[in-house]
């Protein structure tokens, strides 16, 4: 689709794959070249799918203002995410938050093969792991979970699905005071929509 680049840019460097010839077949060296550019290629159209998808570009950045803060006021105390997040870097970056902050406490599974880590020196961020895969070894999955609040996250993740689902996806405000007050206002009609009334559900049992 991208044919003729080289005709219309002479001054830039064009990487394309290898066209096959009409009616043969490409030779082993032009395959593995193909490979190689895809290798390259994916990553780029990866980061570009990750830019639509938060809408990175399409959408206006209104925070840029003399009243905004782009800072915490409250300390971060613990952190709730699934076993997705079960990753070192992850854990490195609660353990060690950086600004004289203390460790953030990581409500997170470990994975069903973790094991106990060892290491030389003393390490928050391993030590703490560390503890929680002991502790659910001897607990278990289910036990832990509900010692540590864990369902919290599901509770979380449940309510920011019914905002954007039912609110909006974004906010319409371009200050950033304005904005409080209209996530406010949404969470209220949430709320005031819960007070009315939610469904139940049952669980029933088939006779075979």
């Amino acid at each position: 689709g991208f044919q003729g680049l080289r005709t219309d840019y002479p001054q830039c460097p064009v990487i394309q794959p290898q066209k096959k010839p009409r009616g043969q077949k490409l030779n082993d060296l032009d395959q593995w070249c193909n490979a190689l550019r895809a290798r390259i290629r994916i990553v780029v159209e990866h980061a570009i799918g990750g830019v639509k998808r938060f809408g990175a570009i399409a959408q206006t950045y209104r925070n840029r203002g003399a009243e905004f803060e782009d800072r915490l006021t409250q300390t971060i105390a613990r952190c709730y995410g699934d076993g997705a997040y079960d990753r070192w870097k992850v854990h490195r970056v609660l353990a060690y938050p950086g600004q004289g902050d203390g460790p953030i406490d990581a409500v997170i599974p470990p994975q069903r093969n973790a094991s106990v880590r060892k290491s030389k020196r003393h390490y928050r961020h391993i030590q703490a792991r560390n503890e929680r895969v002991e502790t659910i070894e001897q607990q278990g999955r289910k036990r832990w979970k509900q010692h540590t609040g864990y369902h919290r996250r599901s509770l979380a993740e449940t309510g920011i699905a019914r905002y954007k689902r039912i609110i909006g996806p974004k906010l319409r405000a371009r200050v950033f005071l304005r904005q409080q007050v209209e996530a406010r206002l949404g969470c209220k009609r949430l709320n005031r929509m819960t007070q009315l009334g939610m469904p139940q559900a049952y669980k029933v049992e088939v006779g075979g």
